[in-house]
């Protein structure tokens, strides 16, 4: 129960360990846990939270992952003349913080040589900081800029257009390639990533319109121009649809499997080793480049991106074989989707993947490719299958970094979304990839969505599971004890994921507001009852209620959200308290007929919510080391009901003030009433939300159920 584990609750600080590495990734264990038990047990531990403050250093000679480079086979240097080309959107990360800008004052503290040519595009933001460019940038314009030994001279103007068009990319890469040839060509792309469905590129004097996947790589296409290296400052950039899509265009993509820094990669470092050394193999400058990533957020403090951060350097011409493993990886979960309860412990099992944007998968889908692949060998996967996955990511990713939040980081992801509320989003990977596997099994289990011709013109359709009493009902009960409960009286043969929510009645208002993910949910599942299990006590920061989501969980952790807004000052944004309840033992480390769930919380800091992005996350985040530094006061929200995603209604439950080390710990809340729903999803991509169940809580240890 909630109460003992509270009670006996560590209010000592447990430390937290930061480890990042370059070079190839290890397999994880085989051992995995049991589906139908961890499905059916939620945690019901914590302990003390922490701010991680250190970092490993990836990198070559006498620096951390020396022994971890990469043993695939150095290519030879195609020449020693570069031109680079930096594709800078300036959005609302310029207007709104003056992070493009500071990227270009980083760019004029190296030294440049005569082999290098560095050209810069602007647009795409209602103002630029000029201050100390030596140059002004005029939002009106599209300007193109050329970095010499001199500073940055304005090389090139243009009529306003939008940075999102393809064409405005093709343009600037013909003007680079003509003005300024060279032996090996590098394109920058900067501003928001939005995954494989989201699109990159928004442009805020362009009604925030961005540029698809397709025509990102349908631009490069038109350019003519062969890249050595295409590198993005942006989130959700790492996945396997984009880097087949870019293949026939660039040797080398350099990406991100998860939200990119906002301050951008460390353009001084990596530039200057370029200027010095620009006959070097790409692979040679990979591992610099990745280095130079984990110093520039090490001296600066910032905690937060050493934890969630993620860069992937791939070698193109690998990529695919790669996409040949995904192909063999779902065309054998097809061969087994004929059957339910197949698919039902395939979702068990891969849903403990690492996921990106702090795992939010029902909002991106972008999920690390062979961490699923190895979870799926819990479900009947082929070892052969899965190592083939395994060895290709590994073959083809020549260096990568990944924070401690992301230790199963592979360096590619993959888009994957069965329940994708749009089924849209099917067509736009449709449009990107030639493996027809994958569409196959969406077509299999969703019945709002149908692969394209030419998929069972390349394999046979996949025998369809048979649905015949699977369709979902439940009944909202309460228990001998007057706890909520659901019991499902339909389809619980498909069904993969119960959640409940708890919510507190606001009687000023007399409306709903979320107390957050209620974790104490019981129930066997074979009898499809599950029981709340509410005793008066929640989770708190310093006495005051925090809402709790769960983002996504692993094995080992589960990726949490409280809602909080910021006020520093006169000023106050709205963000996500970033935390992660990290468990004693790994789940697959355990026996399964007796896991332990007990565990310790950790808090990272705030990602700051974006209104002007939709369908992107957010660059912008703060520790809390830095978030002391200002003296920032955090109050803690409960979203209305329904609008979990509108903190602008959010009711506060309280103010807390910042600490560098922050603990999530227990209270007793007061008397009121209280509700929980139930979200129920299945193997076809279905979700259910219940209404309400309400009881009422006298703030001591009575519950009844009110009499409305």
């Amino acid at each position: 129960m909630r109460r003992s584990w509270m009670k006996a609750m560590a209010l000592g600080l447990s430390a937290a360990m930061v480890l990042s590495s370059c070079g190839k990734s290890t397999e994880a264990s085989a051992a995995q846990t049991s589906a139908a038990q961890t499905s059916a047990a939620q945690t019901t531990a914590a302990g003390a939270a922490v701010a991680a403050g250190g970092s490993g250093t990836a990198g070559t000679g006498t620096e951390g992952a020396a022994a971890a480079a990469p043993a695939a086979e150095k290519k030879a240097a195609k020449g020693d003349t570069w031109t680079v080309m930096f594709y800078l959107d300036g959005t609302d990360l310029e207007t709104g913080g003056s992070s493009a800008s500071d990227n270009i004052r980083e760019v004029l503290e190296t030294n440049p040589s005569e082999n290098v040519n560095f050209l810069i595009q602007t647009g795409g933001a209602q103002s630029w900081n000029s201050e100390n460019l030596g140059v002004t940038i005029d939002p009106g314009k599209l300007q193109r800029f050329s970095y010499t030994s001199t500073g940055l001279e304005l090389a090139d103007e243009q009529p306003l257009a939008p940075m999102s068009d393809g064409k405005t990319l093709t343009s600037f890469i013909q003007f680079c390639k003509e003005k300024y040839p060279a032996d090996r060509y590098m394109l920058i792309m900067w501003d928001h990533g939005g995954g494989t469905v989201g699109g990159l590129i928004v442009d805020e004097l362009h009604d925030n319109s961005t540029m698809s996947t397709k025509d990102w790589i349908d631009a490069v296409k038109a350019s003519g121009v062969h890249f050595d290296t295409i590198l993005t400052d942006m989130c959700l950039m790492g996945a396997l649809e984009r880097a087949q899509g870019l293949a026939p265009y660039s040797d080398y993509y350099f990406a991100s499997e998860e939200t990119m820094a906002g301050g951008g990669t460390a353009y001084t470092e990596w530039l200057q080793y370029l200027y010095e050394n620009p006959g070097c193999t790409t692979e040679q400058f990979a591992k610099v480049f990745c280095n130079s990533f984990q110093r520039k957020y090490k001296s600066g403090g910032s905690s937060f991106w050493l934890d969630t951060g993620t860069i992937s350097v791939i070698d193109l011409s690998k990529i695919g074989a790669v996409a040949d493993a995904e192909e063999a990886l779902f065309a054998e979960i097809n061969s087994l989707a004929g059957d339910v309860s197949n698919l039902t412990a395939l979702a068990y099992a891969v849903n403990k993947s690492d996921t990106f944007s702090y795992g939010r998968r029902n909002m991106f889908g972008m999920v690390d490719l062979a961490d699923f692949a190895m979870k799926a060998r819990e479900a009947g996967i082929s070892p052969e299958t899965v190592n083939g996955v395994v060895n290709a990511v590994n073959d083809a990713v020549v260096c990568k970094v990944n924070g401690s939040e992301h230790s199963f980081a592979n360096g590619i992801s993959f888009f994957y979304m069965p329940e994708a509320y749009d089924p849209s989003l099917f067509d736009t990977v449709a449009d990107l990839i030639t493996s027809p596997s994958l569409l196959a099994y969406y077509d299999t289990i969703r019945e709002d969505w149908k692969a394209p011709d030419w998929v069972y013109e390349k394999i046979p359709k996949p025998a369809a599971p048979d649905r015949t009493g699977l369709d979902l009902e439940y009944e909202l009960e309460y228990s001998d004890n007057l706890q909520p409960q659901i019991h499902i009286t339909g389809g619980l043969p498909a069904v993969t994921q119960i959640d409940a929510q708890f919510y507190w009645l606001n009687p000023a208002q007399e409306q709903w507001y979320l107390l957050g993910t209620d974790f104490a949910l019981y129930g066997e599942g074979s009898d499809g009852v599950f029981t709340a299990s509410f005793d008066g006590s929640w989770y708190s920061i310093d006495d005051v209620p925090v809402a709790l989501q769960v983002a996504s969980e692993t094995d080992s952790q589960i990726n949490l959200d409280i809602p909080v807004s910021c006020t520093v000052g006169d000023d106050t944004m709205y963000g996500n308290l970033r935390s992660v309840f990290h468990y004693n033992t790994p789940l697959d480390e355990q026996e399964p007929a007796d896991l332990d769930f007990t565990g310790w919380f950790e808090v990272l800091g705030i990602n700051w919510l974006s209104t002007s992005t939709p369908g992107m996350p957010s660059r912008t985040a703060i520790s809390l080391v830095e978030l002391k530094e200002m003296d920032a006061t955090l109050s803690m929200l409960g979203p209305l009901c329904d609008q979990e995603y509108d903190l602008d209604q959010a009711v506060s439950y309280g103010d807390v003030k910042v600490e560098p080390i922050m603990s999530v710990g227990g209270m007793y809340l007061a008397e009121g009433d209280y509700a929980v729903s139930f979200e129920i999803h299945d193997v076809f991509g279905n979700r259910k939300d219940t209404t309400l169940v309400p009881i009422h809580f006298d703030g001591e240890n009575t519950i009844t159920v009110p009499d409305y």
